[in-house]
């Protein structure tokens, strides 16, 4: 076993520790009351029709490169998944004014890019794709073993609304999530591990994430 390998197994056992052990309900990666991120029964099928809903009629794309929804769509778009993808937005909007992200208005769809500047949160293992309203984040199959043990933790223990990212994850948080949700997402991410890996889709940004849905690559 190289070095290498045995640090990240040692820090893979000691996150897992400290899961079982810790009962603060914040944590420190992101240092956000998980108490304030709601959980969801919305499919993934809805939030995505409510995407292609709003980016054919209602999207606006500001002068400077952020986002905003026309007040019109709270007439055809539900409440709580216009709200999830206002926040969400506004997650990445305040990314944009850092000048960490940009919006390339060049196609028929905004596209939202990373900007080019030593600030990365890229991993080896995985990367991640940006829109308006969040971003997925890919995993490999090794990626997606180690999100599976933080799920399979969370349902044993959810208590726990604080699930944590390992050294090359971002945090990951849910509140309120079921045991049924987190035995969802594991047993996902355990099939990724053992094929073409996951992707995990959040809401927000890589520093504060919402998911609301994982599936396997």
């Amino acid at each position: 076993m190289t070095i290498s390998k045995f640090k990240k197994i040692v820090s893979l056992l000691l996150v897992v520790t400290f899961l079982i052990t810790t009962s603060s309900t914040v944590f420190a990666a992101s240092n956000i009351d998980v108490s304030s991120v709601k959980s969801t029964n919305i499919s993934k099928a809805d939030y995505d029709k409510a995407i292609n809903t709003i980016e054919t009629k209602y999207l606006i794309v500001n002068k400077d490169g952020t986002f905003s929804i026309d007040p019109a769509a709270k007439k055809v778009i539900d409440n709580q998944i216009l709200n999830d993808l206002i926040n969400g937005m506004n997650g990445i909007n305040t990314m944009i004014e850092k000048g960490d992200l940009y919006t390339d208005k060049s196609s028929s769809k905004p596209i939202v890019k990373k900007a080019n500047k030593k600030y990365s949160i890229m991993a080896p293992q995985g990367y991640f794709i940006y829109h308006w309203y969040g971003f997925d984040h890919v995993q490999n199959a090794e990626l997606a073993a180690e999100q599976q043990i933080i799920f399979a933790q969370a349902a044993n223990n959810y208590s726990l609304l604080a699930l944590a990212g390992l050294v090359y994850t971002p945090a990951v948080l849910a509140s309120g999530l079921g045991q049924w949700i987190c035995n969802t997402w594991a047993n996902t991410c355990a099939y990724g591990a053992l094929h073409n890996g996951v992707i995990v889709f959040c809401f927000g940004t890589p520093s504060a994430p919402v998911i609301y849905s994982v599936q396997s690559r």
